[in-house]
């Protein structure tokens, strides 16, 4: 951050180091206000946002110290640098823990002031970015745990089955309708073998076969026969799952029950054979009559027989 772009406030009880302070910074083009003791400056902290306040620290009414807890509870991101006649190692750590990012002992040069705001305001930014990324992140980890929450309730309330298995052929995931079609009233762990899971060879079979695919091939799918009557007929749609190398690391199959449509087919493939056999009788018999008819009359001429 550079001055020009500051705001900046110089809090002392001394006129001539606030004055002072203010027309060096100001001839760099930072913005300044000045207050002449602590409470004054508090105030003026309270009604604007600053970048860095100097701040003295013997000052009448509110000294520096306490300044420095009031400021650091209203803006810890303020950088606030100690100003002061007194410097001693032990007000500089006292100052360091209240909150102070660094001092400056009277009396100091343009120069010297310069280099220490510049220093503090470069600190100021760096938090301002830091912060920036910080609630960034948040944001983005907000967002993303509402997607997942999300995806998770559509996958869960899917009426087909959905089953992940990773490249060891182990269960990682199973919606409640996968379960229900595959007939497992249990919870799944998560790394239970595909084989104890879905005992049906057909169905392993048509995962490892997808895990086998080559690049091209993105899908297979296969319809399961019922291991006995009262279960479903299954179609399964198996799709390898690829890292960014393009390497299978495990897959995803989509399980439906077409035990319905399978019913209506067979229903529709008997309705279509009655039919046909219901209007093949009477065909025949029209048939026949006209055979009849035509020998009976001796009708010899084929124009007359189509006329017939």
């Amino acid at each position: 951050m550079h001055p020009y772009t500051a705001k900046i406030l110089i809090v002392d009880d001394e006129q001539p180091i606030r004055m002072a302070c203010a027309k060096i910074l100001a001839e760099e083009g930072a913005y300044t206000a000045v207050a002449e003791n602590g409470v004054a400056g508090l105030e003026k902290a309270k009604g604007e946002k600053f970048d860095l306040a100097l701040i003295d620290l013997k000052m009448p009414q509110m000294d520096g110290m306490e300044l420095l807890e009031n400021l650091n509870e209203l803006d810890p991101d303020l950088i606030k640098i100690v100003i002061t006649g007194y410097a001693t190692l032990e007000t500089a750590i006292q100052a360091v823990q209240k909150g102070a990012y660094d001092y400056i002992p009277k009396p100091f040069t343009p120069g010297e002031l310069r280099t220490r705001v510049n220093r503090g305001l470069e600190k100021r930014s760096l938090l301002q970015e830091a912060r920036r990324l910080r609630e960034e992140r948040e944001k983005n980890l907000l967002e993303l745990a509402n997607e997942k929450s999300r995806t998770q309730t559509i996958v869960q309330c899917m009426g087909d089955g959905l089953l992940v298995t990773n490249r060891d052929r182990q269960v990682v995931f199973c919606n409640p309708a996968g379960r229900r079609l595959l007939k497992v009233k249990r919870p799944l762990q998560v790394g239970e073998p595909l084989g104890q899971v879905a005992p049906c060879p057909d169905f392993v079979d048509l995962v490892e076969g997808t895990m086998d695919l080559q690049a091209g091939r993105e899908m297979t799918s296969r319809e399961l026969a019922p291991r006995s009557p009262s279960d479903p007929i299954l179609s399964a749609n198996c799709a390898p799952i690829r890292d960014e190398k393009g390497q299978v690391i495990g897959a995803v199959t989509v399980l439906r029950d077409i035990t319905e449509l399978k019913e209506l087919d067979k229903a529709k493939s008997t309705f279509v054979s009655m039919v046909a056999h219901e209007l093949r009788a009477p065909l025949a018999a029209i048939e026949g009559y006209l055979d009849v008819i035509l020998d009976g009359v001796g009708v010899q001429d084929p124009q007359k027989i189509q006329k017939i």
